[in-house]
């Protein structure tokens, strides 16, 4: 199922929260977790702007007393499958003869129902 989709290819997503202006391809990268198979890193991005004024606290020294500054805020992700099963339970366990037990059964195949956004960090400026 999900060895048919290209993992490292980009994938532009429409975000339902206003706050992320934009979305865009990072990098392709292999992870441990996903078998060191190549993977597309994407951004999601909030741009904004703020005003500052002289008495803020600032890490440098501004040389301007009051203006408009970029804020900006990024969160890396991947794109992973969101993969559904449907399970029955049993009312009591089931007794096999090899004395293993089983709690329920598959009543419908695993089926892909659309992406999530694993997020892999968080940087602002």
């Amino acid at each position: 199922m999900t060895n048919l989709m290209n993992f490292a290819a980009y994938i532009p997503i429409a975000h339902e929260d206003d706050y992320w202006t934009q979305d865009i391809p990072l990098l392709v990268g292999k992870f441990p977790y996903y078998h060191n198979q190549p993977r597309m890193v994407q951004g999601r991005i909030h741009l904004s702007k703020e005003h500052y004024r002289a008495g803020y606290h600032e890490i440098i020294p501004l040389s301007e007393k009051a203006g408009v500054r970029q804020y900006v805020n990024m969160h890396p992700y991947v794109l992973e499958p969101e993969v559904f099963i449907t399970i029955g339970l049993y009312p009591k366990p089931k007794q096999y003869a090899d004395q293993s037990e089983a709690v329920g059964e598959t009543l419908a195949s695993p089926h892909v129902r659309g992406m999530i956004q694993y997020k892999l960090g968080n940087a602002q400026a």
